[in-house]
């Protein structure tokens, strides 16, 4: 068995519009129109912060197949990106419980009583 391993997309942005490009490819049925991939789309697909997950920019290729509109995409990896930051800044969930519960003894779920 041999390992491999690569870096996630995240750290291979210059890799992001050609492997977008060739699951497009991959996708498209036979004898349809492929989709444009525009500046726009590639400069989101650059600057969406993914997780490196190669499946989810699969899946932001199968959507431009099926929306046929490539100016749609940008808008939603923008917004996608804007919650992912405003999520990372938000405060650590151990934060909100220990100020809901100062008193750990109460946060220890109580057993379901059928009386």
């Amino acid at each position: 068995m041999i390992n491999l391993q690569f870096p996630p997309l995240r750290e291979r942005k210059e890799d992001i519009v050609r492997l977008a490009e060739h699951l497009l490819a991959r996708h498209i049925p036979v004898g349809a129109a492929a989709p444009r991939i525009t500046v726009e789309l590639k400069q989101a697909m650059l600057r969406y912060h993914c997780s490196g997950n190669v499946r989810e920019l699969e899946n932001v290729m199968r959507r431009l197949l099926v929306l046929h509109n490539p100016d749609v995409i940008p808008r939603e990896l923008d917004a996608k990106s804007n919650r992912k930051s405003l999520v990372a800044a938000a405060i650590p969930i151990n934060s909100m419980h220990e100020r809901a519960c100062p008193n750990p003894s109460q946060s220890k779920r109580r057993p379901f009583s059928t009386r």
